[in-house]
């Protein structure tokens, strides 16, 4: 349930970025050079709604533990966190996917996909059996996390965009605000 929930609600945050396909392969013919400030723009509005909505999704998940499920259920809540931290992550490389699918350029996404699927077989599998079912999502989510990295990374370096712009000077006060919130609503 507590996956199910997450899917839906990064899709709704990651719709908007689908239109960089089209915009991305219509400036590689006409204006390459602006690729690199339409994806930053992009990544960058991104960041800051990424970030406060899924602390706000968090931070709500006791609550939809209680209207789902009828009673607070510990391990919704856990895999809930988990899954925001994982999915987050994953959120903030849909700009550099959706830009490489523009530009053409598949390698970087099929590595990132592959890895995601060896990672999350073997981690699944062994943390599985060594600490049972919560350690399988967390190999999920280590999976989910590395490959959307491996994606974002070399986009960043195929482009020669530096990783310190992954997060401005603004975003700070952001991320700040959605960590404060969060942990505010975790002790209310």
């Amino acid at each position: 349930m507590a996956s199910r929930m997450m899917v839906q609600l990064r899709g709704l945050l990651i719709a908007a970025n689908q239109v960089l396909v089209p915009t991305i392969a219509a400036l590689r013919e006409s204006n390459p050079g602006i690729i690199r400030k339409v994806y930053r723009d992009s990544y960058e509005v991104l960041l800051y709604i990424a970030l406060p909505y899924f602390s706000l999704i968090l931070a709500l998940s006791p609550i939809v533990s209680q209207v789902w499920i009828g009673y607070y259920e510990p391990d919704f809540v856990f895999f809930f966190a988990i899954l925001s931290i994982g999915w987050l992550i994953n959120s903030l490389y849909a700009p550099s996917y959706f830009a490489n699918l523009g530009i053409g350029d598949l390698n970087w996404n099929a590595v990132g996909h592959a890895i995601m699927a060896v990672l999350n077989l073997v981690l699944g599998i062994l943390l599985g059996r060594m600490y049972g079912g919560r350690a399988v999502v967390v190999a999920w989510t280590i999976s989910l996390v590395v490959g959307s990295l491996i994606i974002l990374i070399f986009f960043h370096y195929k482009n020669e965009i530096p990783l310190a712009g992954l997060f401005p000077k603004e975003f700070f006060s952001i991320g700040l605000g959605s960590a404060v919130g969060l942990c505010l609503s975790v002790l209310i």
